[in-house]
């Protein structure tokens, strides 16, 4: 049902992907897991780093490398278009424009690779958390909507908790790919969005993903970006509710959902 792609990259003053990931797999019920598909891009082009972080990942997620339930993958330096020298659009410094330019390139390269292998794709950080069961809260979303949408937004952050359909996922990757050195890969999101004719943002609350990074991939800066509308959701367990209590008249006794 649900591909779920992050890109991870090495950050100067540590790691979140390893807690992102627990994240993800401890907070799905069994029956979410095996509708479930994680694929984590390494965009660094450090090899030690990749080793040391291929096994971490190893080393923590067994069970769901074995199964299949978790993909690691990598592009080598050799398929990306320039990424330095670039016009500095917006004003940016070099360096600003090099990581951001690149960020659309893994972006595109990790989307290219999830095509296809679900209904649905959602977009995350490598240093979130999640709500526990969001994936049935997903689900249940998309089966209210009654509308034709190209991207349903689960988070108010960044590129955090962006779903789409799958058979949109060809064309997000063409165009990041064809467009990388432009703007920022949030901008281009919205673009994308925009030119499938949904002009509205829909975006659900309360979010189900929320940024727990205190430092960015970008130069190590410090980031203090919350979500306020974050909310961990839990589901009671299923139950039947029988009442010996009389109904009167037209007032009859009635079963509230409880949340």
């Amino acid at each position: 049902y649900l591909t779920i792609g992050l890109c991870s990259v090495s950050r100067p003053k540590g790691s979140y992907l390893i807690s992102t990931l627990s994240s993800i797999f401890s907070r799905s019920s069994l029956a979410e897991l095996n509708s479930m598909l994680v694929v984590v891009l390494l965009t660094d082009f450090d090899a030690q780093w990749r080793a040391t972080t291929l096994g971490e990942m190893t080393a923590n997620f067994p069970s769901q490398l074995k199964a299949n339930q978790l993909l690691v993958v990598h592009v080598p330096k050799q398929y990306y278009p320039p990424i330095t020298g670039l016009k500095r659009n917006f004003n940016d410094k070099a360096d600003r424009v090099t990581f951001r330019s690149k960020q659309n390139v893994d972006y595109s390269f990790l989307i290219q690779f999830c095509t296809g292998r679900s209904l649905h794709y959602l977009q995350l950080e490598d240093d979130v958390s999640c709500s526990h069961h969001f994936l049935s809260a997903i689900r249940g979303r998309v089966q209210q909507m009654e509308v034709p949408w190209a991207t349903l937004e689960f988070s108010a952050l960044g590129y955090i908790g962006k779903l789409y359909h799958s058979e949109h996922l060809p064309l997000l990757s063409r165009f990041l790919f064809l467009f990388y050195q432009e703007m920022p890969c949030d901008f281009l999101f919205s673009h994308f969005r925009v030119l499938l004719t949904q002009s509205e943002v829909i975006r659900f609350t309360p979010s189900l993903f929320q940024h727990t990074g205190s430092y960015s991939s970008f130069l190590g800066t410090f980031n203090k970006l919350k979500d306020d509308d974050y909310e961990d959701l839990y589901t009671n367990p299923a139950a039947d509710v029988y009442s010996d209590i009389p109904g009167r008249n037209t007032h009859t006794v009635q079963c509230e959902k409880a949340s």
